[in-house]
């Protein structure tokens, strides 16, 4: 893990890239151009749509930029607390069905109690 922050630090500021680690032991380096956020507002230009809700889920930090542009922020249970953190709302973990947990929550489909607002 400490190489891992060695090459993050070393390429920080360098390229014109982003830099995220779905697991603290790796980075991932890409354009700044291709990152879940940017590909969410992509998708929308590309099909002409407007939403009025964007709900992302994400339990690394590869998910961090599909947060910045969601109405809705779920981590998933088993998300570093890090990720967490920067969630709107908390979910249960992914063996746990956390993504289905949270949808019924979102959609108001039934009454759930385990997920944990962050606001």
């Amino acid at each position: 893990m400490e190489k891992v922050e060695e090459v993050k630090r070393a390429l920080a500021d360098q390229f014109d890239i982003s830099m995220a680690s779905s697991f603290p032991n790796n980075v991932e380096i890409t354009s700044n151009e291709a990152h879940k956020g940017k590909a969410i507002l992509r998708y929308q230009q590309m099909m002409n749509l407007d939403f009025e809700e964007i709900f992302a889920f994400g339990d690394g930090g590869n998910d961090l930029a599909q947060f910045e542009v969601a109405t809705t922020s779920v981590a998933m249970g088993n998300a570093p607390l890090d990720i967490q953190q920067k969630a709107d709302l908390i979910t249960k973990t992914n063996d746990e069905d956390g993504f289905a947990y949270a949808v019924c929550h979102l959609l108001k489909l039934t009454k759930t109690r385990d997920v944990i607002s962050m606001t």
